[in-house]
């Protein structure tokens, strides 16, 4: 009950993303793309699912997180505006995410297309892509998703005192 009253505000691309990269608005996407990049001819393109543990909605530091990976890559990055927890379940954001895949496989359909997914995002990916198999995904990049859920690794304790999100 707490959760579903409480506000969530979802970070924006900052003043200075805007000027030094091209963002494309779609309903929930996002498209984050090199100023020099002709995003209609593409040849490869992400789908960012950000973290929060299902029921935070993406942050500042998600954007400049996905801002430095176009810069490195030179890759537009689409990024998916997916329901949260306890306003909607898996399915429903499931649902959101073959949505936005099939929109980009319509959109770009010479592109490859990368899943990127953050801590719960990178659940989110993984979780999907097993449940569905005609996929035009190429790519699945998980970072630092919940790997072993009985936290029995020896080497947990050590590594949470360097993480700098979660512990």
């Amino acid at each position: 009950e707490e959760l579903a009253e409480k506000p969530a505000i979802a970070a924006e691309p900052s003043a200075k993303m805007r000027r030094d990269f091209a963002i494309h608005h779609h309903d929930y996407l996002d498209i984050m793309a090199p100023r020099r990049c002709d995003i209609k001819t593409t040849t490869d393109i992400g789908l960012y699912l950000h973290g929060g543990g299902f029921i935070e909605p993406i942050t500042a530091y998600h954007w400049h997180f996905i801002s430095d990976i176009v810069m490195n890559t030179n890759m537009p990055v689409a990024v998916l505006d997916y329901p949260l927890v306890p306003n909607a379940n898996l399915d429903d954001i499931y649902e959101r995410m073959q949505d936005a895949i099939w929109e980009l496989h319509h959109d770009f359909p010479e592109a490859n297309i990368s899943l990127i997914g953050d801590s719960s995002g990178a659940q989110l990916a993984l979780g999907y892509t097993q449940l569905i198999e005609a996929l035009p995904i190429k790519k699945i990049v998980a970072i630092s998703p919940m790997v072993d859920m009985t936290l029995s690794n020896p080497d947990i304790k050590t590594i949470a005192k360097r993480d700098p999100v979660l512990s």
